[in-house]
């Protein structure tokens, strides 16, 4: 709403506060953050948010008519943050039971037991801001002797405090430290700014040391622009030297998050050339290089990256700086094409800690799940992704979010569950602009693109990969580039405009058949440029890149580049007249297909294999391939593919079956449910999805009239048993 309203974009720590301080009313938070607005683009993170006259004047006057007493009693309330009657009883003195019943009586206070509740947060917001610093200061050094939580006693010791004190500073840092393991990023980075404005000004060593710690927990919290205030002031004022290195390498942190990947790489360059001496600051930085590398389109780099960071983190005998090592050395020789090393990426997870504050890529298990998806192993990618998406929920990472989300939106679009790759892209693109994040919201464009594309929602889909592109091609995020444009690509291919198609597709084919198909899982755009080549009757080029899709598929045993690669070369194949030979490997793709538990790729199969059978005149064949693809398209609700289906489905000549008969598929998944098999034994058997078996089902009972297995058994039964003779 700030956003699209006022054009304002207000940091988590702070929209947070705002949202507490307005009650969630949305015309209060308006109001506030026109005057948040108004007070320019520097912003205290420790400071109260402004409160805007026409809200304060109507809030003053409630609380003018009450006695001095119950005003003070009233600020307690508002400095705590969970005020109960005892502590305020405690707090206030003997006469807190008569003002906390004027306050009643107002209206100001609710009582719920023994907690005190404000009537409305603004009501202690106004209180605050027009009471006298010094009155205030004293209230919270009450407070500060009464509460237990380390948290709030620290804040209480920073409000209470009018000078640098090197005892509250010590005890601000630690309980930052305390509250950022229990995953509360915001706050924690609030307490380490109270830390470092209270440390002395002879303590440089400590002020550095919680600046450092401020950015990297407003970093995990989302807070980009603040993070990078603090590291630029960092990277100003250090001179040059280990201290200084690590600001660089988290300012290049935030750069890559925030805006531009060739930004973040040349930080890292500067950063290892001022680690010197620091062989574990080397070995991060260069762990950091290898990434930046890997996202900037140059794997080649990226492996000699990977490969000093592992002999850098070996010679320390860092377990959890050995597994980041391994993990993205592991990640490296995926792309260059040798395969999930099964045994060092497992070993890698099994050292993993998640201890110190590092990219979520380079996080062992999550680099693994990363390349499972990649080799078709959805199951196990999803375990892991999954696990780490908690995990970065709990400990309130708001930064690694994007970047998972993206990763989950598109495994589950894969295994056809697109609602819930829907959310996961929407949450991954709210997230990545709360936050700031110019590369996450290209990926997470590109994962709003895609399902919105499967699901025949063209034009929204293309005004987001466009956006996309714009913000992969700023931020110099050349995997979010290609997959956006892979994203176009399918768009065109979906509603028949292969000239487009092919132009898209174009500078990516000659890159692939230059650089060589080394990883044929990461390129998935290339079934649907070889379908558009085809189309457009370039057959040469579309035969050579099925060779390479095909052989690496086989090499490396991918059931994704197998059974695309086997029904591009059914395309390939029909559209110069070999229709047996077309159908035979579309026969070969489909037995990939068992292996891969991706419904649209089965249904796009199906329908090539109908079109192959119908131009091979083998009618009723073709029709029983398009009816399953036809199944495969209307159960997953991809309405253009469904359409394109059906115009296949009309050029086949003869009687089409009446709508009260069970198609070929039906028929097949009644029988075996009929005797006994379960819908994932039926699923195996032929072949299909889960869910495009429960879907059969369902028009089955529908047809037949029967709501159970056993209702559909007898009717099956009846149907074969002959009629007696009259």
């Amino acid at each position: 709403m700030l956003r699209s309203r006022l054009q304002l974009v207000v940091p988590p720590s702070s929209l947070t506060r705002l949202h507490r301080m307005s009650g969630g009313n949305p015309l209060y938070a308006l109001e506030i953050g026109r005057a948040l607005k108004e007070a320019g683009p520097r912003w205290d993170p420790t400071g109260s948010l402004p409160i805007p006259d026409s809200l304060g004047a109507l809030l003053r006057a409630r609380l003018k008519a009450l006695p001095e007493e119950a005003r003070r009693l009233l600020l307690m309330v508002a400095a705590l943050a969970e005020p109960t009657v005892p502590i305020v009883q405690r707090a206030a003195g003997p006469d807190a039971d008569v003002s906390l019943a004027e306050a009643q009586r107002a209206a100001i206070v609710e009582l719920d037991g023994e907690r005190i509740r404000l009537a409305h947060p603004l009501l202690g917001s106004v209180l605050l801001a027009d009471s006298p610093p010094d009155g205030i200061r004293s209230i919270h050094r009450r407070l500060a002797e009464l509460v237990e939580e380390p948290e709030e006693r620290a804040r209480h010791l920073a409000l209470a405090s009018e000078h640098p004190d090197a005892a509250v500073s010590a005890e601000l840092e630690e309980a930052a430290r305390i509250v950022r393991r229990r995953g509360a990023s915001s706050a924690a980075a609030e307490l380490c700014e109270w830390a470092r404005r209270l440390t002395p000004a002879s303590a440089d060593e400590d002020r550095t040391r919680r600046t450092l710690q401020a950015a990297e927990y407003h970093l995990d919290s989302g807070g980009m622009s603040r993070s990078r205030e603090l590291l630029e002031e960092l990277v100003r004022d250090l001179p040059g030297g280990a201290t200084r290195a690590a600001a660089l390498q988290r300012l290049g942190w935030v750069r890559y998050h925030e805006d531009s990947w060739t930004a973040a790489a040349a930080l890292f360059e500067r950063a290892l050339g001022e680690a010197g001496g620091d062989p574990r600051l080397e070995a991060t930085i260069s762990l950091d290089s290898c990434l930046a590398s890997l996202l900037s389109g140059d794997v080649r780099a990226a492996q000699g990256h990977a490969d000093a960071a592992l002999a850098q983190a070996e010679g320390l005998g860092d377990p959890a700086l050995v597994a980041q090592a391994m993990a993205m050395t592991g990640s490296v020789g995926f792309l260059m094409g040798n395969g999930v090393a099964a045994e060092l990426m497992q070993r890698a997870v099994e050292m993993e800690t998640w201890g110190r504050p590092r990219p979520t890529l380079e996080q062992p298990s999550v680099a693994l799940g990363v390349l499972l998806k990649w080799a078709d192993d959805l199951d196990g990618a999803r375990s892991l992704l999954e696990g780490a998406y908690r995990r970065a929920q709990d400990e309130g990472n708001d930064r690694s979010l994007p970047f998972l989300l993206f990763h989950l939106a598109e495994l589950e679009c894969w295994a056809g569950n697109w609602p819930l790759s829907a959310r996961y892209a929407e949450e991954g693109h709210r997230i990545a602009v709360q936050t700031g994040q110019e590369a996450g919201s290209a990926f997470s464009l590109y994962a709003l693109a895609l399902v919105d594309a499967h699901r025949g929602e063209v034009d929204r889909a293309r005004v987001d990969a466009e956006e996309g592109l714009a913000l992969a091609r700023e931020s110099g995020a050349e995997p979010a580039r290609i997959l956006v444009l892979s994203v176009l690509g399918f768009i065109d291919v979906s509603v028949g405009d292969f000239a487009q198609a092919s132009a898209r597709f174009g500078p990516l084919v000659e890159a692939a058949l230059s650089v060589g198909v080394f990883e044929p899982g990461v390129l998935r755009y290339l079934g649907d440029a070889i379908e558009s080549l085809v189309m457009k009757d370039d057959l040469a080029t579309a035969s050579t890149l099925t060779d390479r899709l095909e052989e690496r598929g086989a090499e490396l045993d991918r059931a994704w580049a197998m059974a695309v690669g086997a029904r591009c070369r059914g395309l390939v194949r029909s559209a110069g007249g070999d229709q047996s030979g077309a159908v035979q490997a579309l026969e070969r793709a489909l037995a990939h297909h068992a292996r891969l538990a991706q419904p649209f790729e089965l249904a796009r199969t199906h329908l090539v294999h109908g079109v192959a059978l119908r131009r091979d005149r083998r009618k009723r064949a073709a029709r029983e391939a398009l009816e399953q693809a036809l199944e495969g398209f209307e159960s997953l609700g991809a309405p253009l593919w469904t359409d394109r289906t059906r115009t296949e489905l009309g050029r086949i000549g003869g009687r089409a079956p009446s709508a009260l008969e069970l198609t070929p598929t039906e028929e097949r998944v009644a029988e075996l449910v009929a005797g006994g098999a379960t819908n994932q034994e039926v699923a195996a058997a032929l072949y299909l999805s889960l869910k495009t078996v429960e879907w059969n089902l369902s028009r089955i009972y529908r047809k037949l009239g029967v709501r159970s297995r056993t209702e559909l058994a007898r009717w099956l039964s009846a149907r074969e048993r002959p009629t007696p003779s009259s």
